[in-house]
């Protein structure tokens, strides 16, 4: 069943019982948009995209929470027709139609970021975001699913995994030894075939884990005791990153009860549509943004090009070949700790280069947050650029 009243299309949802589906009203959301059809005189499903759109870009958090339901409320159809085309076609996989159409609804705000008026429709953009979301996720599913928690713990970053441990909980100290425990498996951990699936380590390399942690982390309050707890703790690191990349999913009708959206709603603003002008405006910013993301991968390929051979080779087969710290201390000939400063030091050196130029060219000074956060960018965007190709 089809909704044609503007008051169902952006407050009602899709709920689904076993193989058939019905629409649900948000009371909280019926309220709104009675509300604003009153004071404002709109019928038109347009006038009511562009003015949700605007909301969630302009207003504060609680009026941002408001349109980001009723945008979710008007994508229910459009994610269900994507959802039944996939479902039809992965149809002997373990997932329902549910499943699909939970997945594809997960990164709303995607649509809602990357969105311009002057462009597609605003439904049209959404059902290619929501094919998007469920071929990446499946993609990745197959993926992570015949990864052990060693494989996992070695495909992913260093930023990666601090991100999960926030987003988990932890708190710094916590996420400090637990950050250890991983570098210090990633080091030593070296893999005898770069397949999938790899096995968990043995005691005797569980000990020489244990001793290297203990070294990087001596006599601090909260380390791991034994082999055992670092083992522990990197399990809780692989089973963290699978429940961040792939949560379980909520239906998007659950919006929060928060008393303050009563009291925006009562001011509703009297927006108007963006017009012509506003659009090719956002898409101009966003064509500079790209342009500047191609200048930086341009200003860090020319400065590690001027690199010593012995400094790009070191960058090569650690970035690239997955070599670890201590495989890199034999083919070099140095010490693992002079292997691990080195490596900081070219990161340090490619932070400064981007940060002079940011400095000359975009006449910002840079906070030490920034420069700190630059530091985790820099080396996601060297195991990018000498990992295998990724498509955009």
């Amino acid at each position: 069943m089809t909704r044609s009243d503007p008051v169902d299309v952006f407050s009602t949802f899709l709920r689904f019982d076993g193989a058939s589906t019905r629409w649900i009203c948000d009371p909280r959301l019926r309220r709104s948009m009675l509300i604003s059809i009153e004071k404002l005189g709109q019928q038109k499903e347009a006038f009511w995209i562009n003015y949700w759109l605007d909301a969630w870009r302009t207003q504060p958090s609680v009026a941002r929470q408001l349109a980001l339901g009723h945008l979710s409320a008007y994508l229910q159809e459009g994610c269900l027709q994507v959802a039944r085309r996939y479902h039809s076609r992965f149809g002997n996989t373990r997932y329902g139609l549910e499943d699909y159409f939970q997945i594809a609804m997960a990164r709303i705000e995607r649509i809602l970021e990357g969105y311009h008026s002057c462009g597609a429709s605003f439904k049209n953009f959404a059902n290619v975001v929501f094919s998007n979301n469920i071929v990446e996720a499946m993609r990745q599913q197959r993926e992570f699913n015949i990864c052990s928690p060693w494989s996992l713990l070695r495909k992913v970053s260093q930023r990666r995994i601090k991100e999960v441990l926030v987003h988990t909980g932890y708190n710094p100290d916590q996420i400090e030894h637990r950050l250890t425990a991983w570098l210090c498996f990633k080091d030593l951990y070296i893999p005898s075939s770069t397949k999938s699936r790899l096995h968990e380590p043995n005691p005797q390399l569980w000990q020489r884990l244990w001793k290297e942690y203990c070294r990087r982390m001596p006599r601090v309050a909260g380390q791991a005791s034994s082999p055992e707890q670092l083992r522990q703790w990197l399990i809780e690191c692989a089973n963290a990153v699978r429940m961040y990349l792939f949560p379980t999913f909520q239906a998007s009708s659950e919006f929060s009860s928060d008393p303050q959206m009563d009291d925006w709603m009562e001011q509703l603003p009297q927006n108007r549509v963006p017009s012509l002008w506003e659009g090719l405006v956002l898409d101009e910013d966003e064509r500079r943004r790209r342009l500047l993301c191609r200048l930086l991968r341009q200003i860090l390929a020319t400065a590690i090009a001027q690199f010593e051979a012995r400094d790009q080779e070191l960058l090569k087969l650690y970035y690239g070949e997955d070599w670890t710290q201590q495989q890199l201390a034999g083919q070099f000939q140095m010490r693992q700790d002079a292997v691990c400063r080195r490596l900081q030091r070219l990161r340090i050196r490619l932070v400064t280069t981007v940060g002079q130029w940011c400095r000359q060219h975009l006449e910002a000074p840079l906070s030490e947050q920034v420069l700190e956060e630059m530091d985790e960018l820099i080396e996601e965007w060297l195991e990018q650029s000498y990992g295998p190709p990724q498509a955009e």
